[in-house]
């Protein structure tokens, strides 16, 4: 199977485009263990420093493909900590001065499968320079 919003795969983990444009960002990344885990609670160690790894070159590739001024990610567990998928996923989202993120972040737009697969070229070619 090929998805073309996939811009990162190996044995432990996979990088692809949110579905959702969160906050106004479309083209944020989620970067989630190939494993089900829940939750932070449940992740091997293994898994966790893979997508630390993964996280870290995705940031370091979404400031340069988006040339965003900063970058956020985010980790959400339980309901309560506003976790909606209940698989283990980390977020990460490209930022720019003054733009109105954490006013828009409860604004969640489906993304087309197109504009996604644009998004995940970007994060691919420039993961490939890193």
């Amino acid at each position: 199977m090929h998805q073309t919003d996939i811009f990162y795969r190996d044995e432990l983990v996979t990088g692809f485009i949110n579905a959702f444009s969160l906050g106004g960002m479309t083209g944020n990344a989620l970067i989630i263990p190939n494993e089900h885990f829940e939750h932070i609670y449940e992740i091997p160690v293994e898994y966790g420093h893979r997508v630390f790894e993964v996280l870290q070159k995705t940031a370091i590739a979404m400031k340069q493909a988006y040339s965003c001024d900063g970058i956020t990610t985010m980790q959400c567990n339980e309901p309560a900590g506003w976790q909606h998928a209940f698989h283990y996923h980390h977020h990460v989202m490209q930022r720019y001065n003054e733009d109105g993120f954490m006013n828009k972040m409860l604004d969640k737009v489906i993304v087309p499968k197109e504009e996604k697969a644009v998004y995940a070229q970007k994060l691919k070619r420039s993961l490939n320079s890193i």
